[in-house]
């Protein structure tokens, strides 16, 4: 009685942590729009966001500075943590993470043979960066599906992977060194100069990634219980996880 006692109070309780944890990121959110140089309090920060005029000083500081900085700030964190809770449930692996198997680096990659193709793609540099990681992670979930790897290879495989993408970048940056000064505004980032039109190409597509995983919610679940256990309960686990 004590056991199903306790799992029948645990989906409250997580629920309970949920709305807790979504509340001090609301509050952290409002503190970031109303906190600054130029203190502007929440009647002010409320009447900008809803009618969107920028004629007083704090309007334009809200609208134009701090309100893209906050989003930006909401999007990454988000993106960073679902990637890293689906790579992780897709690898069967704790130690999964978008900077051990490749991403970033795939990412960055493409990145830089963009600015020394082109350098004045920047407007463009969130979906280049976003073909690069999506390039990096298929290379090494398919290493690992063809060669049947354990999940230690898979994540050693794409510590590999990292570094020969991290060598390539610098052969890039060695032969055009012009193209550093975009690599290197993607490589360290930052929410100081953010504006509404930046945002929005990466925004749209975090935005449609977070929808797609939370229509998969419930498959990640099954998955994470393994790839045998999944089959044996009737998950299409390869698709499944090709599409995460």
């Amino acid at each position: 009685m004590r056991n199903l006692h306790r799992y029948s109070t645990e989906p409250t309780k997580q629920r309970g942590i949920f709305l807790l944890l979504v509340g001090a990121v609301l509050l952290a959110a409002v503190m970031s729009l109303c906190i600054g140089a130029v203190p502007v309090a929440p009647k002010d920060v409320l009447s900008a966001l809803l009618f969107g005029k920028a004629e007083s000083v704090s309007a334009r500081i809200i609208l134009y500075t701090r309100l893209p900085r906050t989003l930006a700030a909401l999007l990454a964190g988000g993106a960073l943590a679902v990637s890293g809770a689906v790579l992780q449930t897709v690898l069967c692996n704790p130690l999964a993470a978008p900077n051990i198997i490749g991403v970033n680096s795939s990412a960055g990659l493409a990145v830089a043979i963009a600015c020394a193709a082109a350098p004045m793609s920047a407007a463009v540099t969130p979906l280049i960066a976003f073909v690069g990681a999506l390039v990096g992670v298929l290379l090494v979930l398919g290493l690992s599906e063809m060669t049947g790897a354990s999940r230690m290879t898979v994540v050693l495989s794409g510590v590999a992977v990292s570094n020969l993408f991290g060598a390539a970048i610098d052969a890039v940056i060695t032969f055009v060194p012009d193209a550093l000064n975009g690599y290197s505004d993607f490589r360290i980032g930052g929410f100081a100069d953010v504006t509404m039109a930046r945002i929005a190409p990466a925004g749209g597509m975090i935005l449609i990634g977070l929808l797609l995983t939370l229509t998969l919610s419930q498959q990640m679940d099954v998955l994470a219980l393994g790839a045998q256990t999944a089959q044996s309960l009737g998950l299409s686990v390869r698709p499944v996880r090709l599409i995460l």
